[in-house]
Formats: C-alpha cells, sequence, structure tokens
C-alpha cells in the first residue's frame, strides 16, 4: 500500500507556499546586507580586469615581436641581411652569465653541460 501524500487540498498546498515565501522573506529581511558576497564579487572582478590587462599587454607585446620578425623576413627577402659569419651579439643577463658565455666563446658543449641540471630541475618542479 502507497503511503498518504503529507498535503491533500488546495488550501494545504497554498499553506505551503505562503510559508515558503513567508520564510524567504524573512531570511532576506534578516540578513546583514550582503557585505560578504559583495567584497567577494569586487574582489573577483578586480583579479579578472587584472587578467584581462595583462592578456591585452601580451598580446600587444606578441604583436609587435610579430611585426619585428616580419620587419626582419622582409629585410631578408630583399638581401639587406647581415652577413653569416657575423659576430652574434653579446647578452648579459641571468640566463646568459656562465652558459651564454660559453656558448658566444664557442665553448657549446660546456655550456650544453652547465645547463642540463637546471632544465632536470625545473621538469621536475612542473611536475611536482
Amino acid at each position: 500500500m502507497l503511503p498518504q501524500p503529507p498535503f491533500d487540498t488546495l488550501t494545504q498546498f497554498a499553506a505551503l507556499g505562503l510559508t515558503l515565501v513567508g520564510g524567504w522573506l524573512l531570511g532576506l529581511a534578516s540578513h546583514p546586507g550582503g557585505g560578504r558576497w559583495r567584497a567577494r564579487y569586487e574582489d573577483e572582478a578586480l583579479e579578472h580586469a587584472r587578467a584581462r590587462d595583462l592578456a591585452d599587454e601580451t598580446r600587444r607585446a606578441q604583436a609587435q615581436r610579430i611585426a619585428e620578425l616580419e620587419a626582419a623576413l622582409e629585410r631578408l627577402d630583399r638581401g639587406d641581411a647581415p652577413p653569416r659569419n657575423a659576430a652574434p651579439e653579446r647578452q648579459e643577463g641571468p640566463g646568459m652569465r656562465a652558459a651564454g658565455r660559453a656558448a658566444v666563446d664557442g665553448d657549446a658543449g660546456a655550456a650544453r653541460d652547465r645547463r642540463k641540471p637546471i632544465r632536470i630541475r625545473r621538469a621536475v618542479r612542473r611536475w611536482l
């Protein structure tokens, strides 16, 4: 035998609906103003704006780099390229100190051997 439903008449269903709506209104009236969710929403909006600005900046830098490369390609096509045996420019930076000096000075094998442990450590860090 099936159990009896808790509400049988239209009046009981109307009372249930009014009770639910009344509870909802009472909850809204007693709520302290919603400052917490508003602060979280504003923080999220600021973070989204920062991410959008960073993406725009990256896109601009990429477009500039593409324009530079296309100009270099156009110079190469015209024949305005530098001689092939020209020495590369010596770049100094955090990644070019020991390994870069060795590569520019002609000791590429030593440069590769010095960079190998660093690459392995970076690869391991990415997987962790």
